[in-house]
């Protein structure tokens, strides 16, 4: 493979990995949001800044307004590399975003249809990488207010990438990469109906249809068995200490077990990766339903400082706020660390200590 055609298909592996991040955050309540012009052009959908428009891989307005906050904004950018997301990947989006926080201004005389076209937002900025980040990036990302969110070792996810690699082998990688918007949007249509006519296009060729209609299937069956998929927000037992956090699973939330309350404990176990900790919940009441996300390295660090890891559970992940929609009805839930699970565990390290 030559260098410009490596580059063709990494052009393709990004467009198609954002069209499954844009995926999963709709899973979650972030709407798209529609070119109108204004905010967003209509050409390419760039989102305008202060100083030029921008290009903004997954961009979803929250669902559900929050007290005392514009409606919520998310500019996301999301990577599909073989290694870590480094610094210059964080600073470019740095910039974007800045500049397109800071473009808004209000102006004496206007009409009504003005007020709405400058209508503000809150705008949150998060970055979602297929692996993890070095630790420059981390650095950089948390200095600037710039979550990361991370798949590093998500079980969820691991197979729904599998997939997409099936995919990408049977595109027309070319055409593909050059059409990057009109590719995008024939993934996301394929992604939301059944109608397998779509998936005959100028993006497969011939020979290939076979393979890609079972590839794409695979994909979208994996993609369909996430059951849930929200943005939650973990937190300390200091409320300063939070981070938000992608949860994932194949389960849905069993919220027959909320019916007459909006709590319940947890239970939470690790895997150390390459540039972080992957975790996995689990509901004491519940066992057998687990939530898995990734930390990055430095994001816990801050906490850990090298102790037991039993005691950055208690001081970091002291309670998860989930939301969820069920039945129609909008919650927010929350997992309370088990503290008695959390003295239990401390008991059997003392006793293999003493062994």
């Amino acid at each position: 493979m030559t260098v410009a055609q490596t580059r063709q298909r990494n052009r393709v592996k990004g467009t198609t990995f954002e069209v499954l991040v844009r995926e999963l955050l709709a899973k979650g309540g972030y709407l798209p949001m529609t070119a109108d012009g204004i905010h967003i052009r209509r050409t390419d959908k760039h989102v305008r800044g202060r100083g030029c428009w921008h290009d903004v891989d997954a961009l979803g307005r929250y669902a559900y307004p929050l007290f005392y906050m514009y409606p919520i904004r998310l500019l996301s950018e999301a990577k599909c590399y073989e290694n870590d997301v480094n610094l210059p990947d964080i600073r470019n989006f740095v910039g974007a975003l800045k500049d397109i926080a800071e473009n808004y201004f209000v102006e004496d005389r206007m009409t009504w249809e003005e007020m709405i076209a400058y209508q503000r937002y809150t705008d949150c900025g998060s970055f979602f990488s297929a692996t993890g980040f070095s630790l420059g990036a981390q650095k950089y990302a948390l200095a600037q207010g710039v979550f990361l969110i991370s798949y590093d070792n998500n079980p969820v996810l691991r197979g729904v990438v599998d997939s997409m690699y099936s995919v990408i082998d049977s595109l027309d990688i070319l055409k593909a990469s050059n059409e990057k918007n009109d590719f995008s949007e024939w993934l996301h249509l394929n992604l939301i109906t059944e109608l397998k006519a779509l998936y005959v296009g100028k993006y497969i060729p011939i020979p290939r249809q076979t393979d890609f209609t079972a590839a794409f299937r695979q994909l979208k069956d994996r993609l369909d068995a996430i059951r849930t998929s929200v943005i939650a927000m973990i937190v300390g037992r200091e409320p300063t200490i939070q981070y938000p956090v992608h949860l994932l699973s194949n389960q849905e939330v069993p919220v027959n077990l909320f019916a007459q309350r909006d709590d319940l404990f947890f239970r939470v176990h690790y895997t150390e990766t390459r540039g972080g900790l992957a975790f996995d919940v689990e509901p004491t009441e519940a066992l057998g339903f687990h939530l898995f996300f990734s930390l990055p390295k430095y994001v816990y660090s801050r906490y850990f400082s090298g102790r037991r890891m039993l005691d950055f559970k208690e001081k970091y992940l002291n309670h998860i706020e989930l939301p969820v929609v069920s039945k129609g009805i909008r919650r927010i839930l929350r997992l309370n660390l088990d503290q008695g699970w959390l003295e239990g565990q401390r008991y059997a390290l003392r006793q293999r200590r003493e062994v």
